[in-house]
């Protein structure tokens, strides 16, 4: 049986886009140990993640600040749709709270009471982001029917227990000091880097940056038989149909035929996205792509319904020899049709004159 995983994500390359962004120096020094067999990959990992510095998770420069701002918030996009695993929502909180952190250094030294209040409301962030990494990390582990300590779950997944030792003092005491919680959350970065990003194949994330073609990868090994030709024909027929805004089902008949139902669908949604995507968004073109997506997909739906059998080659030529039946079988068949008839009339059901007296009976005497 089919099992569906739904995902935040559009695909995996933009989980990996997003990883990229988050950790881009240990993404370079991670990729190129993944081809070298299981030991050196696990050799190669412990050392380069022993080698990453905590303060490697977040550069200073404005570029690296500006990605982690789009990570941040494509991030947040995911939360708001559900599925986000919690490994990557404490990632993009923990490097929230250093970007805030960052930002409320490089502003001008002002009165003391407004320098106090920063500094105190990045305390409070970090602690935040701190205290749901460590608490919805601990309950997901957590046994229900034998209530654990949460010293007892971080040693089973190997989590150090001075993170529960913060994340208590966060939640139960006076809020720790700064270079305690900036300390914890680079800690956290680089826990949560071995813990799960580190364990997303590169492999896959070689395969997800060559070209894509009319919805295949460039790295398939039948590529030529979907050429760019054929592609970029495809989209130009749809955004033809698209740009004349009348619905014409014989049309997208035509498309489904000449193309087939997945590369129509996904031309249609490239075209969607870059729709959505412009300056400003075309809402024309973007509400199209949808219902001429759930046309197809219905028109699919409605050929997979159907009980005729659709035989590649005959060209809507009658069978003729179908036919051509011997009249032996065809005697045979009518003499079974005969003698099934009969028997179903003896043994079936239905009203019948009743013979005799009739004598009452108790409820539920048969």
């Amino acid at each position: 049986m089919v099992q569906y995983v739904f995902t935040p994500w559009k695909d995996r390359g933009e989980l990996l886009q997003v990883r990229r962004q988050f950790f881009p120096q240990q993404v370079a020094q991670h990729a190129p140990t993944v081809a070298s067999g299981n030991g050196a990959v696990a050799a190669a990992g412990t050392a380069a993640s022993s080698s990453f510095s905590s303060s490697s998770i977040v550069s200073s420069s404005s570029s690296s600040r500006a990605d982690k701002k789009s990570a941040v918030s494509r991030v947040s996009m995911w939360m708001q749709r559900g599925g986000c695993p919690h490994m990557v929502e404490s990632t993009a909180l923990l490097i929230a709270a250093m970007i805030a952190d960052e930002e409320s250094m490089l502003l001008p030294t002002g009165k003391s009471a407004t320098d106090s209040n920063s500094s105190y409301a990045v305390r409070a962030s970090y602690s935040a982001a701190f205290s749901r990494f460590v608490t919805g990390l601990l309950d997901s582990h957590q046994d229900k029917a034998h209530k654990m300590s949460m010293y007892s779950v971080a040693k089973t997944i190997g989590l150090p227990a001075t993170f529960v030792e913060l994340r208590h003092q966060a939640t139960h005491e006076q809020l720790p000091s700064l270079t305690r919680l900036r300390a914890g959350a680079q800690a956290g970065l680089v826990w949560i880097w071995d813990y799960y990003w580190k364990q997303l194949s590169a492999a896959e994330e070689d395969e997800d940056q060559v070209p894509v073609v009319a919805g295949r990868s460039a790295a398939a090994p039948h590529v030529e038989e979907v050429p760019q030709v054929v592609a970029s024909a495809c989209r130009d027929a749809l955004r033809r149909y698209l740009d004349v805004g009348k619905e014409d089902l014989p049309t997208i008949a035509r498309f489904v035929r000449r193309w087939g139902s997945s590369r129509v669908l996904s031309v249609l949604d490239a075209i969607g996205d870059e729709a959505g995507s412009a300056q400003p968004m075309d809402n024309r073109l973007v509400l199209g792509t949808l219902k001429l997506a759930r046309q197809v997909t219905e028109m699919e739906q409605a050929r997979d319904n159907d009980g005729s059998v659709d035989f590649v080659g005959d060209g809507g030529a009658p069978r003729s020899d179908l036919g051509q039946v011997p009249i032996e079988v065809q005697g045979v068949t009518s003499d079974a049709m005969v003698t099934e008839s009969q028997d179903s009339k003896q043994a079936g059901g239905g009203w019948t004159r009743l013979r005799g007296s009739w004598r009452q009976k108790p409820i539920g005497v048969v």
